[in-house]
């Protein structure tokens, strides 16, 4: 590709992210897998296509997920939600659903930053979704963990 070896982990795709989008916001996951994105009550919904059939499925990543990612410490081991991993190569956190089309197993993976995930939750937050008070309790649920104290 273009003269330059490859390294195995290394992230070749991040020209793909807009300075203002994000991941999951970005012009090639719209043009090559058709996902976009919206805010709704229950939280960010997200419409895509399966890697491998190209079905269309809506998912919803629910506001405590969100909240949870946001609320991470860079530096620190992340405090996830339960399904989801993250992964160091992009810094975000992933989570894979399987594809009721054609039954792979990741036809679906969902990524976002402790930074985008943030900015969700505000857009939540203006947009009356989220209860301030739920955004402060996980928050410091999180920080102690990280700390330590679960």
């Amino acid at each position: 590709m273009n003269g330059v070896s490859r390294q195995e982990g290394a992230d070749y795709f991040d020209d793909l992210v807009e300075d203002q989008g994000g991941i999951l916001d970005s012009k090639g996951l719209r043009d090559y897998e058709g996902v976009s994105t919206s805010i709704k009550k229950e939280g960010m919904e997200v419409r895509m296509n399966c890697r491998h059939c190209n079905r269309t499925r809506n998912v919803v990543l629910e506001w405590p997920e969100l909240i949870q990612i946001a609320s991470n410490s860079q530096g620190r081991a992340p405090i996830l939600p339960q399904g989801w991993r993250f992964s160091k190569n992009n810094n975000s956190a992933y989570i894979s659903l399987p594809c009721a089309g054609c039954g792979n197993v990741e036809g679906f993976s969902l990524h976002t930053t402790p930074e985008e995930a943030g900015k969700d939750v505000q857009k939540g937050l203006t947009a009356g979704f989220v209860n301030p008070q739920q955004v402060q309790q996980i928050q410091q649920q999180v920080a102690a963990a990280q700390r330590g104290g679960r």
